[in-house]
């Protein structure tokens, strides 16, 4: 007694689609099959996949030498034959021709013994002990199963309640009564037995024993799945399908083989695993489904098919409608073949709805090949979308902003909301969708994209629907009237002008009815994306804290209040609100200028008011008060105002002190220029240097100069590169050009540690403050194998600047000339300078490869721990 165990030659892992979807790839039957069949004896079977296997080995055991032909004989056979198939492939050629032993015929009356022994006390002489049978080799063999069961026929009724002691499958026995007692008679009803004989071998061992119980509707119906399915041949075929019928054994498993028999045949296997694999084998099947799968069949490549066939399985697990995946299909492949397709959804009419809208905005910069594939994703997630992409209002704006607008509402799925935020945030976008389309119309064209990129900032910035539907009216009207002239069409002001939209209505309306100066003000201070963001980050905190000095200021003191608010968002979230909480209850906020006359106004001021930051007060009215000027009434009454007219101004220069005092707290005490401003701020964003530049601030603030060229890790890592002169590679060498519209240019490597700390910020890239990379400008500091040079003009002002560094393998490595577009004759000097410095040093000039990137060499990180390579610059004099 053995059992066939099926198991898959490695774990099943989801598929995935190749990087490259190669359309020639042929996709062909394994020559293993995902399963592996092994024959192991039924002792070493694991209990779990047999429950009653002591049963059934004591049964097996019992029936090596039987030699009472009784109820407990009988009851052994039925367990083995309930329990187990005979394997149609066993060698019965050697099994001997059955006889089963009689019992003893009963003592007859002869003359001696008239009564059969009958009340005598004489006993018949005992007849002889009947040999012990092996029935075990018998029930392999159909006609003997028939004989070793009409033998012990007579017990049946003892035999079926020994039976249904031990199995609960003994009540089914007592139900067909003696039918059950014929060859295939026990698992299958008495219409099955009589066919079954004659069904293919390899049907009865491999498919039969899953089909127990079922009538012959069902059996037949298998039987014909198994011809169909040409299983006598293929079988890696019909190891899945004998996996597949015994999980399922219900009437959807031989369903399914029917679905497979529609599935060219090498992809057959694949399939049925998948099936398999994927659970749908337990959905029920209708025609939807079989011309789902079928259509997915057809739109899918052989080099994408067994991904794209699992997720439709996967679909119709979750009893989703089959046309969103197919629709998927379809644009996928007129895009990303190679498309991921995960979320299950059940929206129809996708595709059509998608090409609609792309029929409209194909030409536009913004429409992207996966643009399709991932509407697609969003109408499964997004109630409504697909219709939305369907109404023809979207002709009505220009392709761009079409696409731009349709990303701003479709994009609410990329915010890490829960859904049902993420579902009350899409029914406010959705019920406004045709008023922004009207607003987007009415916007002049050259000032479209800069009014998407405001609405995109304010959508992205609400995720509670409630607060974005109150602020988004009063937020339109406000773009509308900064969407046209005198304002700019361009810039990042988008960064920060939702933080107005967190003031009280009050507060709004001082915002939105302010001066078109202040406006102006406002994008001359978002010019830069660095600047914008740190802006952004300040007014939200001074906004929400104290709604009334930000409203006031930005009418009054644009201009002021952006400095301060830049200066804020350099903080971290916890020290920037904490700073703004604190100085609302400073004795400078908290007093009226109004109430307070000329006396009162000179002693708070003079109290809280350090060097650095303009004192508002008159020096005559100092006089006037400690007596040595005296002025007029009308005298001190004008000065009073002017004091009290600037009130708003001397707070925000308060608090911006406040927020570098904070910033310089613990470093020595020194004068805040420009430049020192800047490193405490570029300080505050460097990540994981903060503390590395810190330390060096320290030093540099307290008369060390030179500190980051003697550190320790500097000095070794110089004595590593001994082919390096130190004096040459640190103080470089002195260039200089002319070129047109700048005039003579001094190319020099800068010596200053807090002029390199400015290299990202005079050009407003992402190494500057702000930027998103602000550490690396820390580490090049830091480090003395990274230096910056400088293209100054006549007049002492940076006009380029350009990276350098030594790799491990001492060759220089020459990166990108900064602004980019910069002219041609600048970079120029920058390659002869590079050039000159190589020889120099006698170094060699690393030239990156066709392919680009920075696999060719490493720049080590010594005293930082990381910095942003920006490639190697490969010398060509393009505009690019």
């Amino acid at each position: 007694m053995f059992g066939v165990l099926s198991a898959r030659h490695e774990a099943f892992a989801r598929p995935i689609p190749p990087k490259d979807a190669d359309q020639s790839c042929r996709l062909d039957v394994p020559e293993d099959g995902p399963y592996d069949e092994r024959i192991r004896p039924l002792a070493d079977v694991p209990e779990a996949l047999v429950p009653k296997k002591r049963l059934l080995l004591d049964s097996w055991d019992a029936l090596r030498a039987v030699t009472a032909w009784n109820s407990e004989a009988l009851a052994h056979v039925l367990h083995v034959l309930i329990g187990t198939i005979a394997d149609p492939y066993a060698d019965t050629s050697d099994v001997p021709a059955f006889t089963a032993s009689e019992p003893p015929p009963r003592p007859k009356p002869t003359a001696a013994h008239p009564r059969a022994y009958r009340g005598t006390k004489y006993k018949p002489p005992k007849p002889p002990r009947p040999n012990p049978t092996d029935l075990r080799p018998h029930l392999c063999v159909p006609a003997d199963e028939d004989r070793i069961l009409a033998r012990l026929s007579p017990h049946f009724e003892d035999a079926i309640s020994l039976v249904e002691r031990d199995d609960a499958y003994g009540k089914t026995l007592r139900s067909r009564g003696q039918a059950c007692l014929r060859a295939y008679g026990q698992c299958w009803p008495p219409e099955c037995r009589t066919q079954i004989a004659a069904v293919p071998a390899s049907f009865r061992r491999d498919l039969l024993w899953n089909l127990r119980d079922r009538d012959w509707e069902h059996v037949s119906a298998a039987l014909a799945a198994y011809w169909a399915l040409d299983l006598d041949q293929e079988v890696q075929l019909r190891r899945c399908i004998s996996i597949l019928v015994s999980i399922n054994t219900g009437r959807q498993a031989v369903d399914w083989c029917q679905v497979i028999a529609r599935m060219p045949l090498p992809r057959r296997v694949h399939f049925a695993e998948l099936l398999i694999e994927s659970s749908a084998h337990e959905a029920a099947l209708d025609d939807q489904v079989v011309e789902g799968l079928t259509r997915a069949d057809h739109l899918s490549s052989d080099s994408v098919y067994r991904h794209r066939m699992f997720y439709a399985l996967s679909s119709v697990k979750e009893r989703a409608n089959l046309a969103y995946p197919n629709d998927g299909f379809v644009l996928a492949n007129d895009g990303p073949v190679n498309h991921k397709f995960t979320e299950v959804g059940s929206v129809e009419n996708v595709a059509k709805a998608v090409q609609r809208f792309a029929d409209y905005v194909h030409d536009a910069e913004n429409w992207w090949p996966t643009s399709p594939i991932s509407l697609w994703e969003h109408c499964s997630r997004l109630e409504g979308l697909r219709e939305l992409l369907e109404a023809p209002d979207w002709r009505r704006v220009d392709p761009h902003s079409a696409v731009t607008l349709l990303g701003i509402l479709s994009g609410v799925v990329y915010e890490e909301l829960d859904e049902e935020y993420l579902a009350r945030k899409w029914r406010l976008l959705r019920g406004h969708a045709n008023g922004l389309l009207r607003f987007v119309e009415q916007i002049s064209v050259d000032y479209r994209h800069k009014a998407l990129d405001c609405l995109s900032e304010l959508v992205g910035d609400w995720a509670d629907a409630e607060r974005l539907g109150t602020v988004l009216e009063p937020y339109l009207r406000l773009l509308a009237r900064l969407c046209g002239r005198p304002f700019q069409e361009k810039g990042y002001g988008h960064y920060a002008l939702t933080a107005f939209t967190t003031l009280p209505p009050e507060q709004w309306r001082v915002v939105e009815q302010a001066e078109d100066a202040s406006f102006r003000k406002f994008e001359a201070a978002t010019t830069r994306k660095n600047d914008a963001w740190l802006i952004g980050t300040g007014l939200w905190s001074l906004c929400e804290i104290n709604p009334g000095l930000a409203a006031a200021a930005f009418d009054r003191f644009p201009q002021q209040l952006l400095k301060a608010a830049q200066t804020l968002g350099v903080l971290d979230f916890p020290a920037r609100r904490e700073l703004v909480r604190s100085f609302a209850q400073h004795p400078l906020s908290l007093a009226d200028p109004l109430t307070l006359g000329a006396r009162g106004l000179v002693d708070l001021v003079e109290e809280h008011v350090k060097p650095g930051i303009s004192n508002p007060i008159p020096r005559r009215l100092k006089e006037h008060l400690r007596g040595s000027r005296l002025l007029q009434p009308s005298q001190v009454d004008r000065d009073v105002a002017l004091i009290r007219q600037g009130w708003l101004t001397l707070q925000l220069d308060v608090l911006n002190q406040l927020a570098f005092d904070r910033m310089s707290h613990g470093l020595p005490e020194t004068e805040r220029t420009s430049q020192v401003k800047h490193a405490l701020m570029l300080q505050q964003v460097a990540a994981d240097h903060r503390r590395s530049l810190r330390r060096l601030l320290k030093a540099y603030l307290g008369g060390e100069k030179a500190y980051a060229e003697d550190h320790p890790k500097n000095q070794e890592w110089l004595a590593r590169h001994s082919r390096i002169e130190p004096s040459k590679w640190l103080r470089g060498i002195d260039y200089r050009g002319e070129v047109p519209d700048h005039g003579v240019l001094d190319l020099a490597i800068e010596r200053d540690p807090l002029e390199v700390l400015r290299l990202g910020s005079y050009f407003g890239t992402c190494l500057g403050v702000g930027g998103g990379h602000s550490y690396s400008a820390a580490a090049i500091t830091l480090d003395v194998n990274k230096q910056v040079v400088y293209a100054r003009n006549t007049a002492g002002r940076v006009v380029a600047r350009q990276l350098l560094a030594v790799a491990q393998d001492d060759r220089l490595i020459c990166f990108t000339v900064y602004p980019k577009r910069i002219a041609r004759e600048v970079r120029a000097l920058f390659r002869e300078f590079d050039k000159r410095l190589a020889v120099c040093l006698g170094l060699d000039i690393y030239e990156p490869s066709e392919a680009g990137g920075d696999d060719g060499y490493k720049i080590e990180a010594i005293v930082s721990c990381d910095f942003w390579d920006d490639d190697a610059w490969d010398f060509r004099l393009t505009t690019d």
